[in-house]
């Protein structure tokens, strides 16, 4: 599971019709990171169900860079969006907000390696991947989502999964 791969995957995501607004107003409604729901999701089309445990320690691994760094840029890009006195400075630090979130996905594949995570058994007959990965997907977003303040209701969740889900599992088309 390289970087790359799931940075490539999380902006392909972002790019897809009515996925930026439903994960921004997971941030901006329920204070979390858009980063880990899309990780929730991508790991769950690797086949990777996270133990809770786990997934608090992928959480602590990358809580002080979103607090840190993450937080403050984008509070920052927001500020300075249309405000007449830095129109050079915003698209600067909207890249640089970019190169901070590439650098939490890097955090978060490195607490995955750590961690040992891995996906579905290659040997599995295709039914088989495709119902653990379903079952992933509830799982991981579940996880994802249970530290929303205000708590994210059950049908956002199941928008979500629907919106971002593999083909096997929302019934939509991944490309």
């Amino acid at each position: 599971m390289a970087t790359t791969d799931f940075w490539s995957w999380a902006l392909a995501r972002w790019g897809e019709p009515g996925v930026d607004g439903q994960l921004l107003a997971l941030q901006d409604d329920h204070n979390l990171v858009v980063l880990e729901v899309l990780l929730a999701v991508w790991l769950a089309e690797q086949g990777v169900s996270a133990e809770k445990s786990q997934w608090q320690a992928l959480q602590a691994a990358a809580r002080p860079w979103v607090d840190e760094v993450v937080v403050p840029l984008r509070a920052q890009r927001r500020a300075w969006k249309g405000a007449g006195e830095h129109p050079l400075l915003h698209p600067r630090l909207a890249r640089i907000e970019l190169g901070a979130e590439r650098e939490l996905a890097a955090i978060y594949l490195q607490s995955i390696q750590d961690l040992g995570l891995t996906g579905v058994d290659s040997d599995d007959g295709g039914n088989q991947q495709a119902e653990k990965r379903a079952a992933a997907l509830s799982h991981n977003l579940a996880l994802a989502t249970s530290q929303a303040a205000p708590p994210v209701d059950v049908v956002v969740t199941s928008r979500i999964a629907e919106l971002l889900g593999p083909d096997e599992v929302s019934g939509t088309s991944m490309y």
